[in-house]
């Protein structure tokens, strides 16, 4: 009892000899005096892993930075990501807004500004919602075919996953947006090197990221990307748009009409509203690289963001870490499919699967919820800055101006929300096994897409294409692992990378 007072007269002069109530909270010596410590925390490609070993040493909050803090509590988070809350996004996101022809544009992700995104989201808010999703079907449906076919055609070949859910992935994203995919898939290879060159900046965003005052001097200045460019280096921003640029002249004249894709939209928008919109501007419109305060353009023109919206990267990560557990527990594999063949043997014989099938494969649904529980596409601390005046949180005053944030791979592996943590177990998710009331508690510290106004307009988007892609995949082919390690190996820089992830798409028998 007496180590206990001591504590506490030693806790309380300490903050009032330093005046900075953040040197109350527990965390590693190096972070209160130095912000080299948050960039070396993913220096590494272990970030996560990192933070979670030091919430499990210093409890559910930590300082990681002399103006930083992580949290992992159920209530906290509520407070710091709830509807209608005052924490704005801090200058991390910066690094996200991507710099064309000397401008940098704001998109729904980057942007800090609360009106704005307000504005952006509610514009769009009904072609991204479950049922407006509906309406990329057509598009889905055919970059779904060329991943089956060409994975018959390579059935004797052992497959790279990353590699060729990347090309479905891209391929999938040009399809709803343009309309066409961009050749990935058909080519089986990375055009312009788009893929590969995003990869670095996967690693700068989490990198300097955590240093944001560096990137007006670094990606964020014109002079460096023109110096990049004189050196040969790839900027995959400007490709991106440049390719997406040719396929929308090539869209306008061959006078197609609805497509379902999100530039057939846009062009009907265009019409309704009587304007003629450059080539530029609606490549910028389809990017959300503009925005026009004053501009007499229909709000929904002027918040089209797929790429980020739905991202390929994204996508493709969740189907990745969703074929890895399915191959490597065979009994949840096993059940999924039975799922799937007794749905389609007593509804229907059609070979593809239609949006109003998966509401009928919850199975599917926990599985995929689970993969992501388990290892997150995304997983970077989803930072906020206090407000004016301060803030309380778990009994500890914040200054304004304190960046604080949670992060998914530590909620999703909280012991006490989640019951053996390091199980993968989708059973966890169903009602039929787990109380509402933990239930509620699992739903609140899942962070797979974010959390409140700020969370992912994409989800329905993207839950919708690969519900389909697994339901199709599944019931042509058995999967098997092929790579000689026994495991795969993996990274988190922003984004998920894996390594030796080989497996067998054997066509299955009927």
């Amino acid at each position: 009892m007496a180590g206990d007072e001591d504590s506490v007269m030693l806790l309380a002069y300490k903050f009032l000899v330093s005046g900075d109530s953040l040197d109350l909270i527990p965390g590693p010596y190096l972070a209160r005096w130095s912000s080299l410590y948050r960039p070396y925390l993913y220096l590494y490609g272990n970030g996560p892993q990192r933070l979670r070993n030091l919430h499990e040493k210093y409890g559910p909050i930590v300082r990681i930075g002399p103006a930083h803090v992580s949290i992992s509590d159920l209530t906290a988070t509520k407070q710091l990501y709830g509807v209608g809350n005052r924490y704005r996004k801090s200058e991390f996101y910066d690094v996200f807004s991507p710099l064309y022809t000397g401008k940098k544009f704001e998109t729904l992700f980057s942007t800090q500004d609360s009106v704005l995104h307000r504005r952006l989201r509610l514009a769009i808010a009904p072609r991204f919602s479950t049922m407006g999703v509906s309406r990329f079907e057509p598009g889905i449906d055919r970059a779904i075919a060329m991943f089956m076919k060409k994975m018959r055609d390579l059935k004797h070949d052992a497959i790279s996953v990353p590699q060729w859910i990347e090309y479905f992935s891209f391929d999938l994203t040009a399809e709803t947006m343009l309309g066409e995919s961009l050749g990935f898939m058909e080519t089986a290879c990375d055009i312009k090197g788009i893929i590969g060159g995003l990869q670095p900046g996967f690693f700068y965003g989490a990198t300097v990221g955590q240093l944001p005052w560096l990137h007006p001097w670094l990606l964020g200045s014109q002079r460096f990307l023109d110096l990049l460019r004189t050196l040969g280096l790839p900027n995959p921003t400007s490709e991106i748009i440049n390719t997406v640029l040719t396929k929308v002249s090539s869209w306008r004249s061959s006078g197609k009409k609805d497509d379902g894709s999100l530039l057939a939209w846009l062009q009907a928008g265009e019409r309704k509203q009587d304007i003629n919109l450059t080539d530029d501007e609606i490549v910028g419109h389809i990017f959300n690289l503009y925005w026009f305060p004053n501009s007499p353009h229909h709000p929904e023109l002027l918040s089209l963001q797929i790429y980020r919206l739905a991202g390929s990267g994204t996508k493709a990560n969740t189907l990745i870490v969703v074929l890895y557990h399915l191959v490597k527990h065979h009994d949840v594999h096993r059940k999924l499919v039975e799922e799937i063949d007794e749905y389609y043997r007593a509804n229907t014989d059609s070979e593809q699967c239609a949006s109003g099938d998966v509401r009928h494969l919850p199975y599917l649904q926990v599985v995929i919820k689970e993969s992501l529980r388990m290892v997150s596409a995304v997983d970077i601390i989803l930072e906020r800055i206090v407000p004016p005046g301060g803030s309380t949180m778990l009994g500890f005053h914040l200054p304004q101006g304190t960046n604080i944030g949670a992060t998914a791979n530590v909620m999703h592996h909280h012991p006490d929300v989640f019951e053996d943590p390091a199980r993968f177990w989708p059973e966890r998710w169903m009602k039929e096994t787990t109380s509402s009331e933990k239930l509620q508690r699992m739903e609140r510290a899942f962070f797979a897409f974010g959390r409140g106004s700020r969370g992912c307009i994409g989800k329905p988007l993207a839950m919708l294409s690969m519900s389909k892609f697994l339901v199709t995949l599944l019931r042509q082919f058995d999967i098997v692992w092929a790579s000689d390690a026994p495991d795969w190996e993996i990274k988190h820089y922003f984004m998920l990378r894996t390594k030796g992830f080989l497996v067998r798409f054997k066509e299955r028998l009927h």
